[in-house]
């Protein structure tokens, strides 16, 4: 891909930068788009899922990488915005203040009072994106989804790391028997095995959590922009206590005979 990107795409949005090659050094100008309407630019929206978006070529060299920046996505016929600040997971509670701060003339942009603001989620790497988008598109439940990933982590606290290694959901494999989970290493990146849960317990716990108090916790488990069971597991570790709303068990043996390891 030319490395210069002159113009953007209708419903696109981005700035004319100078990057340096990682590789050789080399310094270039490039054009980083900032920002993607998924309902209004599907080839801009095919680029991000296909971890094309941002994706350069250093002129001297020919190294092809992947520049990591903030990126706004957000979808006018859904009302959801997905803000990605990468590398901002591990100081959170400070990232959600600055989105916040971030969005507040964009949000404008929806007619103030006039319609309903859109959902906010704030997600902290380009992988996280590209699940939560995906599994959006499915018409997968994300709460539910965060909920049995707070499940895993917890219950496998000896073999699976929050600190090191990451959940993501793959929804692309998923089906109405089986949801697949992938095992990803944070600093590596490399993906290391599958997890599976059995989509009768998912549905279990969708419909569970229809019902209030269950809806409460939920919401208080999650309460956003940031919807991440992995920093909510950590965030437990931190405080050294169980939270008030801290999930009990549902009383359904479905969810630890749904969950199987695959590597």
């Amino acid at each position: 891909m030319d490395p210069v990107e002159k113009k953007a795409s209708p419903g696109d949005q981005g700035r004319h930068c100078e990057l340096r090659c990682p590789h050789c050094g080399r310094e270039f100008e490039a054009f980083l788009v900032e920002r993607v309407d998924g309902s209004r630019s599907p080839e801009l929206k095919s680029r991000l899922l296909r971890n094309e978006l941002n994706r350069m070529t250093c002129p001297q060299c020919n190294y092809l990488f992947l520049v990591e920046s903030e990126l706004l996505y957000r979808d006018l016929d859904r009302g959801l915005i997905i803000y990605l600040m990468p590398g901002a997971g591990e100081r959170w509670r400070e990232a959600e203040n600055k989105v916040k701060s971030l969005l507040v003339n964009y949000l404008a942009e929806f007619g103030g009072a006039a319609k309903p603001l859109p959902e906010v989620q704030l997600v902290f790497s380009r992988a996280e994106l590209m699940e939560r988008i995906c599994m959006i598109d499915k018409g997968y439940e994300l709460l539910a989804v965060e909920y049995i990933k707070y499940l895993i982590y917890t219950r496998n606290a000896g073999r699976l790391n929050p600190r090191s290694k990451r959940l993501l959901f793959n929804a692309e494999d998923s089906d109405e028997r089986t949801l697949w989970f992938v095992i990803q290493d944070i600093a590596t990146h490399r993906l290391e095995g599958v997890l599976q849960f059995e989509h009768q317990a998912y549905r279990a716990i969708c419909e569970t959590f229809l019902q209030e108090p269950h809806a409460r916790m939920l919401r208080g488990l999650f309460s956003g922009p940031v919807i991440n069971a992995r920093l909510q597991v950590l965030a437990d570790e931190e405080s050294d206590r169980q939270p008030e709303g801290k999930p009990q068990s549902l009383g359904a043996g479905a969810v630890d005979d749904g969950n199987k390891s695959s590597d």
